[in-house]
């Protein structure tokens, strides 16, 4: 299964939203509103919970400077990424887009299409008005 947000234009240049980005406790600020639990276990993995849905561990498994980041799942029970691809419009607007790629089921593909598809929609909208 895969899902991509909408691409958003970042008032930041791609050095300056990289270095946001990479910092993992800032993903509090671009996370849905209604969150209930975000927890930074370590500088490259972090947990958090939306309403309604189980809590998720994500690991930073790669990135590279300025351009992309990429997260997957710390359990192995749910296999899935989370890349967030980085382009620079102009010294100082950057467009973003956060993709989801995962291997699920059929049925569970079903119950987690439209959860994820929100909460790529609410990132790109959120980190949009940094």
């Amino acid at each position: 299964m895969e899902l991509s947000s909408p691409k958003v234009s970042v008032a930041k240049d791609a050095i300056s939203l990289f270095s946001f980005l990479e910092e993992i406790n800032n993903f509090k600020e671009i996370l849905p509103q209604d969150y209930q639990n975000f927890e930074v276990i370590s500088v490259s993995r972090f947990l958090f919970q939306l309403s309604g849905l189980p809590q998720i561990v994500l690991d930073k498994k790669s990135s590279t400077a300025h351009s992309s980041i990429v997260f997957g799942a710390a359990s192995d029970k749910l296999s899935f990424t989370l890349h967030i691809v980085l382009n620079p419009l102009s010294d100082s607007v950057t467009e973003c887009q956060f993709l989801f790629q995962g291997d699920f089921n059929p049925m569970m593909q079903m119950m987690i299409k439209k959860p994820i598809g929100n909460f790529l929609e609410s990132l790109a909208s959120n980190i949009s008005k940094l």
